[in-house]
């Protein structure tokens, strides 16, 4: 959406009457209530424990963590034909005219409209809203008072105004229907959208959530310790959980001496899962990539040192990690409130996804993508592009189930996040949506938050979501960093092995842009061909993304004819100037060494510990950054002679390493280099 020069908005009079015009029935869901300021109330804001007065608040976020077999229906004013469109005409603007109105959404079954949002549409137009059998519509009003809060049911913050916001309007009142219902307008608008439930065939009324099971007896229960990472490494916290339950809140401190916050990457592992369901860098749950904003919403706080995230977190055991991609210690605080219950398959788990993206000419951005049942909840986003604010022009597309049905497609990346005109409304916090952070000086830049809890998006089989950047993906070069959340079941089939068979693991999944190190690798002076020493029965040809170079080869570290260290050296090509972040993939099992990495003598890890009891599945060392300069680059790797100099890792019968006689000090399958953007300065949280 464009930027509107002028914007002329008469001032609504009068107060709504609508509690009686629809009946004493109708109520407003008080979730939308205004987020605990972290400043206003002392830090117990954000303790993760039962803090007095917040049981309603995780009471009615507790229906987020189960299963919703409902349809979500996205009706808006997008260019259906391809263009940009999406309202400055109003060609788009209705799905017809109809008895001398224009029918903006309509659809049959019952449910409820969880959301309106548009622009400011010229003049005062009289939005009436039809439901069910009744000839005349239950709101008929000027769309300034509908969405002006003065209201008795109408209230703020679940509504905010054209003069307010920079000449856009939003409600999230739910307004429930049983049969049908239908949105018209006297005259055209401009740009909308229209967020509708409907429930699933046999399901009974539009506003009752699926109830999390009751249990007979349930324990609650707070848990705190402090944490302290050395650089470079990782700690798992020994606050881990080996019952099913709820986690209902969990809090994060860090102390002001630990290194930025962007170089902390917070990880949380369900059910004894070998991946992280949730892995964000703690500084994209303080609100922005840009500056230490703080994020005032319900389901995320953050102020000061302190993050507490309020969204459930169903789990039968639960296992943290913190990692310090830094050259400086980290330390701080973990805590939780989890409350003990038994569990059932309609219990879902939380994820959280943070990715950083550059655009593509002619392609959007692929931002998530998901095979099984859930819901969407929620999106952090930082942007930033140097061609101008062109590219906010780009619409969000969920694409649910493969169904076309339920295919939402938005209307511009400020339109989603309930803004609009290029964030005409400036910097604004709600519940659940807000603008954290806006610059123009330069390189247009800005933060924003949105939260789907009034508004979930189910999916039963599928879902991805796309971005477009630009009036036709027509801005490349735009840098995004996204935090994508969503509840999803738990995978079914056969659970996880404690360890992989073998000797190593079978199938090695590497994230994007991972590559492989090459097929050469250097021992103490002795250069040794990976192919000819017939490696086959290392791992099997592995299954990697598209983006990944595959390779059936790993690099294997053999001790020394007087021990010692084992060395690799290898030359990686950086295509442009700029700050890389730095990754190894490596195993760890019993008899491992110690890993140190340099690029060009800068230094990767140093003394990263590849020890453990029984052998454990590849996986990704903490991220370090690195300011490299196009073209070739040497990476060297050591590995140690391990602590416990004792173990000795049980190679099988016929392996080829045995002929050598040397003892198998550790195994590194692949580097993953990443360029990192304007926007991952460091910056330290203050206060």
């Amino acid at each position: 959406m464009k930027r509107f020069p002028h914007i002329s908005i008469p001032i609504a009079s009068g107060l709504f009457a609508l509690g009686l015009a629809l009946g004493s029935g109708f109520g407003c869901s008080r979730g939308g209530d205004e987020a605990p300021a972290p400043n206003g109330g002392g830090a117990s804001g954000l303790e993760a424990r039962k803090p007095a007065g917040h049981q309603r608040l995780f009471d009615e976020l507790a229906p987020l963590a189960r299963r919703h077999s409902a349809r979500s229906i996205l009706f808006s004013s997008f260019d259906r034909d391809g263009g940009n469109d999406d309202g400055f005409s109003s060609r788009f603007s209705s799905l017809r005219r109809e008895n001398g109105e224009f029918v903006i959404a309509e659809t049959a079954g019952a449910g409820a409209i969880r959301r309106i949002w548009m622009t400011w549409p010229g003049r005062d137009v009289q939005i009436r809203i039809y439901l069910d059998d009744h000839p005349e519509p239950r709101i008929d009003l000027p769309v300034t008072s509908f969405f002006s809060g003065n209201g008795a049911t109408f209230q703020k913050p679940h509504v905010g105004s054209f003069e307010e916001l920079g000449g856009v309007g939003y409600c999230y009142v739910p307004i429930p229907f049983a049969k049908r219902v239908r949105v018209t307008t006297d005259a055209p608008l401009r740009f909308y959208q229209i967020d509708i439930e409907v429930l699933a065939d046999g399901e009974d009324g539009a506003l009752r959530e699926d109830e999390p099971a009751k249990p007979s007896h349930a324990r609650s229960n707070d848990r705190r310790e402090q944490w302290r990472v050395a650089p470079g490494d990782s700690t798992a916290l020994a606050t881990t959980l080996s019952g099913p339950g709820v986690v209902r809140s969990m809090t994060i401190e860090v102390d002001g001496d630990s290194p930025p916050l962007r170089a902390l990457l917070f990880s949380v592992y369900w059910d004894g899962a070998r991946d992280p369901a949730f892995c964000v860098p703690l500084s994209e749950l303080y609100g922005s990539a840009f500056a230490p904003t703080g994020l005032r919403s319900t389901p995320v706080a953050s102020a000061g040192s302190k993050i507490t995230i309020s969204l459930p977190m169903p789990c039968e055991s639960m296992r943290v990690v913190i990692a310090n991609a830094s050259q400086q210690e980290a330390s701080g605080a973990f805590g939780m409130w989890f409350e003990e219950r038994a569990l059932d398959e309609n219990d879902l788990r939380l994820h959280a996804r943070w990715q950083q993206l550059e655009s593509v000419a002619g392609e959007p951005l692929e931002v998530l993508s998901v095979n099984g049942h859930g819901h969407y909840v929620g999106t952090l986003m930082s942007a930033t592009a140097a061609r101008g604010d062109g590219f906010l022009e780009g619409d969000e597309m969920f694409f649910v189930d493969g169904d076309p049905a339920l295919t939402r497609n938005g209307t511009g990346t400020e339109d989603y996040f309930n803004s609009g005109w290029y964030f005409a409304g400036g910097v604004r916090h709600f519940p659940w949506h807000g603008v954290t952070f806006q610059s123009d000086a330069g390189a247009p830049r800005f933060s924003a938050y949105r939260w789907h809890v009034p508004d979930r998006i189910p999916f039963q089989e599928s879902l991805r979501l796309a971005w477009e950047h630009g009036e036709w993906n027509n801005q490349p070069g735009a840098l995004y960093s996204i935090t994508s959340f969503w509840y999803e079941g738990r995978p079914t089939g056969d659970p996880p092995p404690d360890a992989p068979t073998g000797w190593l693991p079978r199938r090695i999944r590497f994230p994007k842009n991972t590559v492989a190190l090459g097929d050469r690798f250097h021992w103490n002076d002795r250069v040794l061909d990976v192919g000819q020493a017939h490696w086959s029965d290392v791992t099997d040809a592995w299954s990697a993304p598209a983006a990944s170079i595959a390779t059936d080869k790993v690099i294997p570290f053999l001790e020394g004819k007087r021990g010692g260290v084992a060395r690799f050296r290898t030359s990686i090509t950086i295509p442009a100037d700029g700050e890389y972040a730095v990754r190894l993939a490596v195993a760890r099992g019993p008899g491992f060494g110690r890993l140190d990495a340099a690029f060009d003598r800068d230094r990767v890890l140093q003394g990263y510990d590849c020890g453990a009891d029984t052998l454990e599945p590849v996986h990704l060392t903490p991220e370090s950054l690195h300011r490299l300069s196009a073209g070739s680059h040497e990476l060297m790797l050591f590995m140690r002679q391990p602590t416990d100099t004792a173990r000795v890792f049980p190679l099988p019968p016929g392996s080829p390493i045995l002929e050598t006689q040397r003892r198998l000090l550790g195994v590194v399958s692949g580097i993953q280099i990443e360029p990192r953007g304007p926007f991952v300065e460091p910056w330290r949280v203050v206060g």
